[in-house]
């Protein structure tokens, strides 16, 4: 990624892709293995996701999603085709890269193909095939937040905030990505390395099981109190705001005094404070949105999160129940492109938590305390 960053503008690379450079992209990987496994390279004829390629083994039709595309970190995000320039940069060809189809366009697959799937499954007959999507697309329509008005919040082992737009931003903060997901649409937003993963490393190491629930519970519910050890939970790097891949957590403020439920409160703030510096800067971009629909296992395992969130974020945060809801955001696609007008099913929610505005003065203390630190250390 070094030497990445040396020939690339970074900042420029940004806004012609709406990625950086990291190693969630495709160009700091295929750099690597070039000068790993050089002979790989050597033999490859194509460069596909696995879901393009278990679409290629299964219909023979070559393609890939938009928003598979985008998530590569080699798509333009203003004319959604492929970036030829970066491409070479990082030592493949153009013609290596499948084509990109938008939601809305299926893939042709020859007659011989599809009478050897009908063979085999005669179901699938008549089926109309379209190329793989992201799962962080298909979990924001999933969650209910499929206009600008809602952010939706992934919260499993790691984390995401994403809005998605009608109309391309024409500048993008640093601290975010936008993945062009279609002709008419992109996907604005940030993510988290660390949020049940963060989590999972307290209950551990904190010994939250020789704590009873309601106890645990009740810290976190309480009201916020300034001896609470700051943490910043980047217990496997950062990705959004600010892209340090080498950061590690930070635990401040602990002193002789400050009980596991104290720091483990910490932990919760810190998490809840990592989606806000994302919303801080997706306000500039997307400014409509007043609601947030959150999902995933944390919100099930960890509900008293949400309502930190909330406060963190002054957001309100509604909960949604259902589980998979990116095979629920999946098949609402497919939807627009087959059934149109059919009625679509809304996600099971729960109770909005609203934002306890009396608590305002300590999460904006909080917040500058966090980006003080980070800049000390990672800036």
């Amino acid at each position: 990624m070094a030497a990445l960053r040396v020939e690339l503008d970074e900042e420029a690379l940004q806004q012609r892709t709406g990625t950086r450079v990291h190693a969630s992209y495709w160009p700091a990987r295929l750099r690597w293995l070039a000068e790993a496994r050089p002979e790989v390279v050597g033999q490859a004829a194509r460069y596909l996701s696995l879901g393009d390629h278990v679409l290629h083994r299964l219909t023979g039709a070559l393609g890939t999603g938009t928003s598979t595309a985008a998530w590569t970190g080699m798509v333009d995000r203003h004319t959604a085709d492929w970036y030829p320039e970066l491409a070479e940069i990082v030592g493949i060809a153009p013609g290596q890269l499948p084509p990109i189809h938008h939601l809305d366009q299926p893939l042709q697959v020859d007659e011989r193909r599809r009478a050897k799937i009908a063979k085999r499954w005669p179901t699938l007959q008549d089926a109309v095939w379209y190329a793989a999507i992201t799962d962080g697309l298909a979990a924001n329509v999933g969650l209910g937040a499929y206009d600008e008005t809602s952010m939706g919040a992934s919260c499993a082992t790691s984390g995401a905030l994403r809005v998605l737009v009608r109309e391309m931003p024409d500048e993008l903060p640093p601290g975010l990505w936008c993945y062009r997901v279609s002709h008419d649409r992109a996907l604005v937003g940030g993510a988290l390395n660390d949020v049940g993963r963060a989590l999972a490393w307290a209950d551990v190491t904190l010994a939250v099981d020789q704590i009873e629930d309601e106890e645990l519970s009740a810290a976190l519910l309480a009201e916020p109190h300034p001896t609470t050890p700051l943490v910043l939970p980047f217990f496997t790097g950062e990705r959004s705001t600010g892209w340090a891949a080498d950061a590690r957590a930070v635990v401040a403020g602990v002193s002789a005094g400050s009980a596991p439920v104290e720091v483990y409160r910490g932990v919760v703030e810190g998490i809840a404070l990592s989606y806000a510096r994302i919303v801080s800067q997706l306000r500039e971009v997307a400014p409509q949105p007043e609601r947030l629909f959150a999902g995933g296992s944390v919100t099930t395992d960890h509900p008293e999160l949400l309502q930190v969130m909330a406060d963190a974020m002054r957001t309100p945060v509604t909960p949604v129940r259902i589980k998979r809801t990116t095979l629920h955001g999946t098949a609402l696609l497919a939807l627009e492109s087959l059934a149109p007008d059919v009625r679509r099913a809304r996600p099971d929610r729960g109770r909005a938590l609203t934002p306890d505005y009396n608590r305002r003065r300590y999460y904006t203390d909080r917040f500058q305390r966090f980006e003080r630190v980070y800049d000390a250390l990672f800036g």
